[in-house]
């Protein structure tokens, strides 16, 4: 299954962090602001520049994180996309 961010939904760096909100019709479903980390953000600007499945984030994230487990990576990952279901398109 590949994920894709929906149209409506834009993230932004704020300060330090990063923030992703919903604009226009997409505040329908979801009306708040999500706090990114350095490595949330990334994993936002993959799934908003293309559809990705999660086998090719987590590839991505490997090549740029040396010593990370690919096991820990693939759970955060996981947990990151469940996370922000309501933001996600998916396709097969």
């Amino acid at each position: 299954m590949k994920y894709k961010i929906k149209e409506g939904y834009i993230c932004r760096k704020i300060g330090t962090g990063f923030t992703a909100v919903a604009m226009g019709e997409a505040m329908n479903d979801f009306n708040g602001m999500i706090r990114l980390n350095t490595v949330g953000a990334e994993i936002w600007k993959m799934l908003e520049a293309e559809a990705c499945t999660e086998d090719t984030i987590v590839q991505n994230l490997l090549a740029r994180c040396e010593g990370a487990g690919e096991e820990r990576v693939r759970g955060d990952v996981k947990a990151f996309l469940e996370k922000i279901r309501f933001a996600l398109d998916t396709e097969e």
